[in-house]
Order: C-alpha cells, then sequence, then structure tokens
C-alpha cells in the first residue's frame, strides 16, 4: 500500500467523513471542491494553467481574469483540507507512529497527559495497554 493511502486510512480512523480519495484523483476533485466554493468561472481559471478559456477567445482581451477568486477559493480549500495537512508527518517517508492508533485517540493521550493523568488511567480510557501509552507518549514528545 502506498504512503498517500496509508495517510488517508490513518486519518479516516478519527474522520470518517473524510473522503478517501486516491492521489491521482486529487486534481479533478480539487476542481470539484474549488466550483462548489466559487463557481465554474472561478474554477475554469483555476483549471486553464494561464491558457484562456476556449469557449471565446477574445475574452482574455477585454477582461481580466479572477485570479484574486481563484486565490480566496484555493485558501478556503486549504482549510477545508487542513486536518488531511496536520496529520501528515513532516517527513512524509518517515513510518507514521502506529496504523491502529488514530490521531484523535494520540491527541487525546497527551491532552490526558497533559492534563496530569496517570498512564494506567489513560489507558483505561482509550483501552490502550499501559505499555503502548508510554511508548506513544515517548514518540510523540519528539
Amino acid at each position: 500500500m502506498n504512503k498517500w493511502a496509508l495517510l488517508i486510512r490513518r486519518i479516516r480512523k478519527g474522520r470518517p467523513d473524510l473522503p478517501g480519495h486516491s492521489f491521482s484523483s486529487l486534481r479533478d476533485t480539487a476542481a470539484d471542491r474549488i466550483r462548489h466554493i466559487a463557481g465554474g468561472e472561478v474554477d475554469a481559471v483555476f483549471l486553464c494553467h494561464g491558457n484562456p478559456v476556449r469557449q471565446d477567445d477574445l475574452l482574455d482581451v477585454y477582461t481580466n481574469r479572477p485570479f484574486a477568486d481563484v486565490f480566496r477559493a484555493l485558501r478556503q480549500l486549504e482549510r477545508d483540507l487542513k486536518p488531511v495537512f496536520d496529520a501528515a508527518p513532516s517527513d512524509q517517508w518517515e513510518t507514521p507512529i502506529q496504523h491502529y492508533t488514530s490521531l484523535g485517540t494520540r491527541e487525546k493521550i497527551l491532552d490526558l497527559h497533559r492534563q496530569g493523568v496517570k498512564v494506567p488511567e489513560i489507558a483505561k480510557i482509550v483501552k490502550k495497554s499501559p505499555a503502548t501509552i508510554f511508548w506513544l507518549l515517548g514518540r510523540l514528545k519528539r
């Protein structure tokens, strides 16, 4: 399984509502999301790669393309995909911490630890062994 699929599977454990798109479908998905956020005209500019829109050769002569709207839509798309960016490791080639401990569970473990909850109690709350909690805390504090 490739790194992208592993990352999506890991994120979906804590966020099952996140669509599980393949890496190759991202461009189409991005265009669909931009159209949903900002409409067809902005989406056409997003997809044109610097070339004029095919329907009207004179469009660029008489008008300006709405690049500001494209950038606003891209910032919104980035906010929508923030959980994906946050869950990705800084070194994307590094082996993930664990495939079976979701991002939400790891965050809960860290939060409980910061609150002063003892490891055996954290283990009971998140239904993991104390050894796993110690191991995760060691990895997460790096």
